[in-house]
């Protein structure tokens, strides 16, 4: 399975859990990839089931595939050729001298191979990379220190990872979470080629009861960040009301100078809603040339509306027979964010967001 499928099956079994209309909102990392048919060979068996913790596929180029395994107490890297037969494997080791790390991640990002460590000291935590030669499955150098993230009231910040659907962005977001205070502290990297930063943001959020949830992190090939998170309801009424769960999306555009919430409601439905999706790529290589929205024709009577950031209106359509192809009056319109009204046309509310034009 390739890399950027295996990214958004993870992701769209995660959020399958949140119900049909969440899957509206972030499903278009799901929508936008290429179907690949791959020849599976017959590979023998390596694997000892009653000792492996972790065997998972999470990279390829065109001629490998890269899987982490950990058994034994010990995390490997191994590479597999076209068949899946196991050609090399290394053990990680997350440590220098006597100091010793916690794997944070490994991410294929611009055809490279990194494996993330942190270090936790009385008051910060360290994040460490090292980047893993493909030829021989062993790191370049010694970790590298990316970001320190200092304690909050004695509670250390936990990493999280998203790669864009092209692999050209990397999103690690640091979260420490007060639960006693109810604050959330949030830290954003983007990262482009070499781990050259793009952009960064602090920011804080004050929660009630468990606060946001099962977060959900996607970054697209711009660098514009969305989070999905559960807000909880814990008081009694909510658990005989129709609407059960509440989720908010938080979006971070234009480098992050741009913030954005948008609170949505789950409600029990039939059938499926709108799978209105965040980006599409009208380049000529009709892969994804128009902006899809699933479902659509459930809903004849809608209207869908684009705006650019200046607010002009640059696409408007009664029904959605013909999709939109990233032009207006008939000029290829540039790469960027642009913002939808969608009105269902059957009483329920205005859908709205963002969606981004790629090429």
């Amino acid at each position: 399975m390739p890399a950027n499928l295996m990214h958004a099956h993870i992701f769209y079994r995660h959020i399958k859990r949140l119900g049909c209309f969440a899957v509206l909102l972030l499903a278009g990392l799901t929508a936008q990839l290429e179907a690949q048919e791959i020849a599976l060979a017959e590979s023998k068996m390596d694997v000892n089931p009653s000792t492996t913790k972790m065997h998972k596929l999470f990279a390829h180029d065109q001629d490998y595939y890269y899987v982490i395994r950990f058994y034994a107490n010990q995390y490997y890297l191994e590479k597999l050729d076209q068949n899946l037969e196991p050609l090399l494997e290394e053990p990680i080791k997350p440590f220098q001298g006597i100091n010793t790390f916690q794997l944070e991640g490994v991410i294929h990002f611009h055809n490279e191979l990194y494996v993330f460590f942190s270090f936790t000291r009385i008051d910060e935590i360290v994040l460490y990379y090292q980047k893993i030669d493909k030829n021989t499955m062993k790191p370049f150098t010694s970790p590298v220190a990316l970001t320190t993230i200092h304690t909050i009231k004695g509670a250390w910040a936990s990493f999280y990872f998203a790669l864009s659907h092209r692999e050209t962005k990397l999103l690690i977001a640091c979260r420490t979470k007060l639960t006693v205070r109810r604050d959330q502290y949030n830290e954003y990297y983007v990262y482009d080629e070499g781990l050259s930063l793009v952009w960064k943001k602090k920011d804080t959020y004050e929660f009630r009861g468990q606060g946001p949830r099962d977060n959900i992190y996607v970054v697209d090939e711009i660098g514009n960040v969305s989070i999905l998170s559960l807000l909880k309801q814990e008081n009694i009424i909510s658990l005989i009301r129709k609407n059960r769960n509440l989720y908010t999306i938080y979006r971070y555009t234009h480098e992050g100078t741009d913030f954005n919430t948008y609170p949505v409601t789950l409600e029990k439905q039939e059938g499926c809603a709108m799978l209105i999706y965040d980006a599409f790529s009208p380049n000529g290589d009709d892969k994804n040339p128009v902006w899809h929205i699933g479902n659509i024709e459930n809903f004849p009577d809608c209207t869908v509306r684009i705006f650019n950031i200046w607010g002009i209106e640059v696409f408007s359509s009664k029904g959605y027979g013909i999709p939109w192809d990233g032009k207006y009056e008939g000029k290829d319109l540039p790469s960027g964010t642009y913002y939808y009204v969608i009105d269902p046309g059957d009483g329920s509310s205005t859908r709205t967001g963002a969606v981004s034009i790629v090429k």
